[in-house]
């Protein structure tokens, strides 16, 4: 299982952590933008001042509201984030080497988050993040460079689009951090998101080297998450193959 964290797949990184007694393992192609997992709409067809203005009118419904009504922990960790609650489309995190990217938070792209305090403490910089004390469900983003995406900015170190710089950078910020996780007793999701057949790994406590042949995308995500939590399904993840995550 090892091996398969360490591959160099190109794109995005999204991961998702949860404290649950998932037992299965999951390494099978995915479609649909990691968004969908979030919203039961993709903003990304709009760009995100379209789609703020779009979610707020049609009032989407979200998972970050499911779990803070049902009393469910979670957060949401940035890497190169400024600051909590931060609404900057992007910022140049010196700190990090690489850039955070607004369109990669999937809580402050809706405004229900945004302005509400309560949940919008809870979208915090990757800095903030502490395996000691994870609520029970993580969303985790590198910035651009750490993610694998890349960027032509002469500002980042191995950041370049599709070299081999950036995938070995990529393979060791997983490496860096997993291992931490896992004997904090997280499961993670892992999902590398970026055109054609994706690549998508669950490790943790408990879960058996395997593979699983069916097609999934990220609504399925969405629909084992809410179905561990006993929530509604939104929207895709209604007739979503949910992922044989316990």
């Amino acid at each position: 299982m090892w091996e398969c964290l360490e591959s160099k797949i190109p794109d995005e990184q999204v991961w998702y952590l949860m404290r649950s007694p998932w037992s299965r393992a999951v390494s099978a192609p995915a479609s649909a933008r990691p968004w969908s997992a979030t919203a039961s709409v993709s903003p990304r067809a709009a760009g995100v001042g379209a789609f703020l203005e779009t979610a707020q009118r049609a009032n989407v419904g979200y998972y970050e509201r499911q779990l803070e009504g049902s009393g469910t922990s979670w957060g949401i960790f940035m890497e190169g984030m400024d600051q909590a609650c931060s609404t900057r489309v992007t910022y140049d995190s010196t700190a990090t080497g690489g850039q955070y990217a607004l369109k990669h938070n999937p809580g402050l792209v809706f405004p229900s988050v945004a302005d509400n305090i309560t949940m919008c403490a809870k979208v915090k910089p990757y800095t903030a993040f502490d395996g000691s004390t994870l609520p029970a469900v993580s969303f985790i983003a590198p910035n651009i460079c750490d993610d694998m995406h890349g960027s032509q900015s002469t500002l980042w170190t191995n950041c370049l689009p599709g070299s081999g710089a950036l995938y070995a950078r990529g393979d060791a910020w997983l490496k860096a951090r997993v291992p931490g996780m896992l004997a904090a007793g997280a499961v993670v999701f892992i999902t590398f998101d970026e055109s054609g057949v994706l690549y998508a790994v669950e490790v943790g406590p408990g879960v058996p080297i395997g593979t699983d042949a069916n097609a999934y995308t990220h609504y399925s995500l969405l629909a084992a998450i809410e179905s561990c939590f006993g929530l509604a399904k939104l929207g895709g993840a209604s007739t979503a193959r949910p992922l044989p995550l316990g």
